[in-house]
């Protein structure tokens, strides 16, 4: 899990209340949207952006994350759970907003993205699978075409 925040303190209450609730995660620091850019697309499984640390952060981070890997979730973190803020934050394109104060919330949330985003690799490895195997029998079949036609003219 990636945690952007310039704060060492911020990923490791992320870190914490993931662990104390039996999720095993290991959260990565990056301190700005710009070492984001490092991380992004390298099979993490989720993004918590600090949202309150820059203004821009979140839009920043969103928008390098639609560039380079589509799926993953990003989860805005703030203050205070303001539903304007909570509004603006999912429109902008996070998968939701929560606060540290509020452990139950956070870790809900956070467990149902890595959950989805788990989901969501497991079913892209198995189409890429069932494309494969579909490819590997088109060609046998066409190997054996061949060796067909000549029972079937009899």
């Amino acid at each position: 899990m990636l945690v952007v925040s310039g704060s060492p303190d911020n990923a490791e209450a992320i870190n914490s209340v993931l662990r104390n609730r039996g999720i095993p995660a290991h959260c990565t620091r990056i301190a700005s949207a710009e070492l984001f850019k490092d991380h992004a697309g390298t099979g993490y499984s989720l993004a918590v952006v600090f949202s309150d640390e820059d203004v821009n952060l979140l839009q920043e981070v969103l928008k390098i994350r639609d560039l380079m890997d589509k799926d993953l979730p990003v989860v805005s973190c703030r203050q205070v759970l303001d539903p304007d803020m909570l509004s603006a934050d999912i429109v902008a394109g996070a998968a939701d907003l929560v606060v540290l104060g509020q452990r139950q919330r956070l870790y809900k949330v956070l467990e149902r993205e890595i959950r989805r985003s788990r989901m969501a690799w497991a079913l892209r490895e198995t189409v890429a699978v069932a494309s494969s195997y579909r490819e590997q029998l088109q060609t046998f079949m066409a190997g054996i075409q061949p060796c067909l036609e000549p029972l079937v003219r009899v």
